[in-house]
């Protein structure tokens, strides 16, 4: 009985409609963990925008964090975009122009030593405005 109550409880948690899909990426790092996820995703930066725009303070001294649509939030060390992505898509992620960016797609985490993600778009939406 309680194994089964497990695997009810383990089938609503994987299942949950709304939910990203996650997924397995290989790492040849044994010392590394490394994982995917596919759906809405918001990226933050924390520092000062080219313009002078100050964006939050990060609580933990990191410049950037992602957050799933579950409202997941992961800091990272540091980010890139898959270069194998289209000039169109790629040139709203670069850093000091936007405070939060919202887009859809992929993104790929290794984990050693600090967070890192790979991030494969689909759709980006334009940098949330930041009120003085």
């Amino acid at each position: 009985m309680r194994t089964s109550a497990f695997v009810i409880l383990a089938l609503a948690l994987t299942s949950s409609v709304g939910l990203g899909e996650t997924f397995p990426v290989p790492t040849p790092d044994p010392h590394a963990s490394s994982w995917g996820e596919r759906g809405s995703f918001t990226l933050h930066y924390y520092g000062a925008l080219d313009d002078g725009t100050a964006c939050p303070a990060s609580p933990n001294m990191l410049k950037f964090g992602i957050e799933d649509e579950s409202g997941v939030l992961r800091y990272l060390h540091g980010f890139g975009v898959d270069p194998e992505i289209g000039e169109d898509l790629r040139a709203p992620f670069e850093v000091g122009q936007f405070c939060t960016l919202a887009f859809d797609g992929e993104v790929r985490f290794l984990m050693h030593h600090g967070t890192q993600a790979r991030i494969r778009p689909s759709a980006v939406s334009p940098p949330e405005e930041i009120e003085p």
